[in-house]
């Protein structure tokens, strides 16, 4: 008879508050869900440190691996597309390349990287648009005149100038 008491008052007290039983539930899905937003942070961290990694020993396949898994994951994010873009160039990919390089543009239209690996990538496939991102980039060497980001653009503009003079096999990739 008292557990029978129990069970009432408390579908009584469940009744008189819904939004009591909600808010816990809801509550509840919200802690998971920043649980596993946080547990993706994770991942797709980890992806970018073995990318990187592998980008700096030249393992460009294993590099392709991870930097997809991260563009997969985090569509948005430039340095991931960078990374694969210049994995595809590691690998004489040129094709995909230019995609990922056009992918990066399109999310981040003045990043000098991007750029200059369009441009390398252009040129291995004998694109004159290749001409393109070299003027764009001597616009910005112009512009930037010393400024701390004089040195890398200068070296961008060369890898570009390379790869549309010379066409080389093997281009040290944009940024690397």
């Amino acid at each position: 008879m008292r557990r029978i008491g129990l069970v009432a008052l408390a579908a009584a007290l469940v009744s008189a508050a819904p939004g009591w039983a909600q808010n816990s539930e809801m509550e509840q899905v919200s802690a998971f869900s920043n649980s596993m937003q946080a547990d993706q942070r994770e991942v797709i961290q980890h992806n970018i440190d073995v990318a990187t990694k592998a980008l700096q020993t030249k393992d460009y396949a294993t590099a392709r691996k991870y930097a997809q898994m991260v563009t997969r994951a985090d569509s948005k994010r430039v340095q991931a597309w960078l990374m694969l873009g210049t994995a595809q160039m590691g690998l004489q990919d040129w094709k995909r390349a230019r995609g990922t390089y056009s992918t990066a543009l399109r999310l981040s239209p003045d990043d000098i990287e991007a750029h200059a690996g369009l441009g390398v990538a252009m040129a291995m496939t004998s694109d004159p648009k290749a001409q393109v991102h070299l003027n764009w980039l001597n616009a910005r060497a112009q512009a930037c005149g010393g400024c701390g980001q004089a040195g890398q653009i200068a070296k961008l503009k060369g890898e570009v100038q390379t790869a549309m003079t010379s066409g080389m096999k093997t281009p040290t990739a944009p940024g690397g």
